[in-house]
């Protein structure tokens, strides 16, 4: 935990983040980060994240239940909405 104490940018663009429900309920996907998320890296000199249903490697993400099969997307993996993490 140390380590994460030190944290300046955290990088969670593409990701879906989920609600744990117990079983058997299905997986429920948040569609924007809550109060406690965003307290928590209030703190960070940088903090990118995209959950947005406009952007295409969201869309993907979420489609792929948060797996992304990269190999069906092998033309689009360098290109990015966010400038700074395009190849």
């Amino acid at each position: 935990m140390e380590g994460l104490k030190k944290l300046k940018v955290l990088n969670i663009s593409h990701c879906i983040i989920t609600e744990y429900l117990p079983p058997p309920a299905p997986m429920k996907i948040l569609t924007e980060l809550d109060e406690s998320i965003l307290k928590k890296v209030s703190t960070l000199d940088k903090f990118l994240t995209c959950m947005s249903d406009s952007c295409i490697m969201y869309q993907r993400t979420r489609n792929d239940e948060g797996f992304m099969r990269w190999y069906k997307y092998a033309d689009l993996w360098k290109v990015d909405e966010v400038k700074s993490l395009a190849i």
